[in-house]
């Protein structure tokens, strides 16, 4: 399914940060191949405040909201258990 960018937020406690030219690298290939997304998409849970949080894809996540993109594909796994 198809997010408005304004419903994610990232997680807070993601371990992974891409940063000056990998994130640059990141950026572009979303540019040149728009498709990967809809082939890797956000994995998101709905949080205590109705937004989707991020569970894999956080720097996609920041990448898209830098390309200005206003919708992103999402998988949604609220029916994950917080151990999985």
């Amino acid at each position: 399914m198809k997010v408005a960018i304004t419903k994610m937020k990232p997680n807070p406690t993601n371990p992974r940060v891409l940063r000056d030219e990998k994130f640059a690298k990141l950026k572009q290939s979303l540019m040149d191949f728009p498709d990967m997304l809809n082939k890797r998409p956000i994995i998101a849970v709905t949080d205590a405040d109705g937004k989707l949080m991020v569970l894999g894809g956080n720097m996609r996540l920041r990448a898209c909201q830098d390309l200005k993109m206003k919708e992103v594909p999402v998988i949604l796994a609220d029916e994950w258990t917080e151990e999985q």
